[in-house]
């Protein structure tokens, strides 16, 4: 056995392989992730028996996910030999990831922390049922499609403002597969939200605002307009949505650890991310 590099022949079993753990992931959400990505991949005797993919977010910090090893093929340490090449191949940067807590053991001791708490809330969105929960607000906005490259360049500033990070490979690729919202005006944007096709419908993500009623409104608006459909998000713990979300048919359905290996950017404090893009990207 030894790892190989992943190519687009091996989606569809990493496809099956996530999906034997009950993943969401379609074969265009795993080609997405590779198309942005560099995987890894293990087969035995033509079986695939594990994943993992990292993604760069510029020069000093990278996210690694999809990481899975087949069920037959667990204690055996294959998991951790995944991770040391990971780490080995982003030699130097900082690596985030979104822990289990299956994993959390595993990731500790290869000297990642934790840095925050993750709760993912997912089910059939609800239809408003009272003033205390409008589905939409006159400050927010959807964006007419294609937006503009100046439009496009505004938000990825108000990203890198609320996180600190260089998302901008990652989000340019989202943005055309995305239905965008916006606080403020479309040529001037506030604060922004994305919603894409994933898994069982849709998940929205990233949700960026400065503070919590305007991300309250960019979320209203987008599952106003997904009423009936199966919506899946994951947002930060520091931010008290959850059990509005509750509310509105998204019930929280897990919770996992941000953790990182290293010193990790802040943003400005005057936006603040309140959902993440997904699990694997961050």
């Amino acid at each position: 056995m030894k790892f190989e590099t992943m190519t687009e022949d091996h989606l569809e079993d990493a496809q099956a392989l996530t999906t034997s753990f009950n993943w969401p992931h379609t074969v265009e959400d795993w080609s997405f992730a590779f198309e942005l990505g560099t995987g890894r991949v293990l087969y035995n005797e033509g079986r695939l028996l594990g994943t993992c993919l990292t993604w760069n977010l510029g020069p000093d910090l990278s996210t690694l996910g999809l990481l899975a090893v087949a069920r037959e093929a667990q204690g055996q340490g294959l998991g951790r030999a995944f991770l040391q090449q990971a780490i080995e191949e982003q030699a130097g940067k900082t690596i985030l990831l979104h822990a289990t807590h299956q994993a959390i053991d595993l990731y500790g001791s290869q000297s990642f922390e934790a840095i925050g708490e993750v709760r993912q809330h997912q089910g059939v969105v609800l239809p408003a049922t009272s003033p205390a929960t409008p589905m939409c607000t006159p400050h927010v906005h959807a964006c007419e499609a294609p937006i503009t490259s100046a439009q496009a360049d505004k938000l990825l500033a108000l990203d890198h403002e609320a996180t600190g990070l260089d998302r901008s490979t990652l989000l340019s690729a989202l943005l055309p597969r995305s239905k965008i919202w916006v606080t403020g005006r479309q040529e001037h944007p506030k604060g922004y939200a994305l919603i894409r096709p994933f898994g069982r419908g849709h998940v929205v993500g990233p949700v960026i605002a400065s503070g919590e009623d305007d991300a309250q409104a960019l979320i209203n608006a987008m599952l106003g307009a997904n009423t009936g459909r199966f919506v899946r998000i994951d947002i930060t713990e520091e931010f008290n949505l959850s059990g509005w979300l509750v509310g509105l048919g998204l019930s929280e359905v897990d919770r996992v650890l941000a953790m990182s290996n290293g010193p990790v950017p802040e943003g400005s404090g005057r936006l603040k991310r309140f959902a993440l893009i997904g699990h694997a990207f961050g």
